[in-house]
């Protein structure tokens, strides 16, 4: 059987050579966060991170601090945004259609049930249904 690649360039490189592009691909999302996220500038700055040049090998990644569902609970959406409200078109977001209390996050939030997808997940053994939801800008608080 022939093998199948989606990016056969990256998928077949050497180990230093994938290690040097996930180096630099951490590199840039550092940067991207720290300029353009809030929430990541003030946690990446409180750990002395404030570019990709602090991160000189794949390990420091353990530098990095840990995004915790507190953090979303607190900061989501707006808190979390890289770019500013006006530049969004929409924010999708799904919950479980029996998990009211995320559902009652993102109603609050301002998002809008668009609708349910009967029987589209399945976890743990059973197939659940999905809250579709979505905040479009014009409907942005």
């Amino acid at each position: 059987m022939e093998a199948r690649f989606f990016q056969k360039d990256i998928e077949t490189m050497r180990r230093p050579d994938i290690e040097a592009l996930q180096l630099e691909r951490l590199r840039r999302m550092v940067d991207y966060c720290y300029n353009n996220v809030p929430f990541y500038h003030e946690r990446l700055g409180a750990a002395g991170i404030t570019s990709g040049d602090k991160i000189k090998v794949l390990s420091d990644v353990q530098y990095i601090p840990f995004t915790t569902k507190d953090d979303i609970r607190d900061n989501y959406p707006f808190g979390m945004l890289a770019v500013p409200m006006k530049d969004i078109v929409r924010i999708h977001a799904e919950a479980f259609a029996r998990n009211a209390a995320s559902r009652r996050v993102l109603e609050k939030a301002g998002f809008a049930l668009e609708g349910t997808l009967r029987r589209s997940v399945y976890k743990n053994g059973e197939m659940l249904d999905s809250c579709i939801y979505a905040l479009v800008r014009e409907e942005a608080p």
